[in-house]
């Protein structure tokens, strides 16, 4: 079994890495590999399938409760960034980014954390190079942040699952557990951010399209 167990997470580590068809396809290659692993440590029973069912509901509600919002405000969040843009400069709001899209997505989830990110970035005036830095350490934070709420990323809501027969855990029970933990992670990343050096690009505010 611990054999079988290790592959798995060699191929997991592996080959998402080597083999375009995965990285393209990777929710499917984590559900097969997720699948094996039960099968592997004799876990599958239908006590796990209810589980599987059961659990990400509240999370997959959240994901489709506030990707509508985002949709129906995003022309609010455009013109509401370039206002912003015009009163403060550059670092500082990003700055004010990082954490920003950390804490908030303990509750709006980190997927549209993410996507509200996309969206913001793609407007920022910004060379290729701060821009990616920018959205490696954003994400970073929006990682953490999502770990404090079931609803924020599918490891919390596996956590809260796995500890609910405890009387104190509760929908709050990370933050209450991991709050300042990861507020101190957000702001340092988010001081971190402040140190890029990037170059605003000539022409000023851009609008480039995301594609997601």
């Amino acid at each position: 079994m611990i054999l079988g167990l290790t592959l798995i997470v060699l191929l997991v580590l592996v080959l998402p890495f080597c083999v375009k068809k995965i990285e393209h396809n990777l929710e499917v290659f984590l559900f097969v590999m997720g699948v094996a692993a039960a099968l592997v440590s004799r876990q599958m029973n239908w006590h796990l399938v209810g589980e599987a069912f059961r659990e990400p509901i509240l999370i997959s509600a959240a994901v489709m409760v506030f990707g509508l919002l985002f949709k129906c405000l995003r022309q609010y969040l455009d013109r509401g960034v370039q206002w912003i843009l015009t009163k403060i400069s550059v670092p500082i709001f990003v700055f004010l980014l990082v954490i920003l899209l950390g804490l908030a997505s303990s509750v709006i989830t980190a997927i549209i954390a993410a996507l509200v990110l996309v969206e913001i970035v793609a407007m920022l005036p910004l060379d290729k190079k701060f821009e990616t830095q920018l959205v490696i350490i954003a994400c970073f934070s929006i990682g953490l942040g999502a770990a404090l709420t079931p609803i924020g990323e599918p490891l919390a809501t596996i956590a809260i699952a796995k500890l609910k027969s405890w009387p104190e855990v509760d929908f709050w029970f990370l933050a209450r557990l991991l709050g300042w933990e990861v507020l101190g992670g957000v702001v340092v990343l988010a001081l971190f951010s402040l140190f890029l050096h990037g170059h605003k690009e000539s022409h000023g505010l851009s609008r480039r399209v995301p594609r997601y």
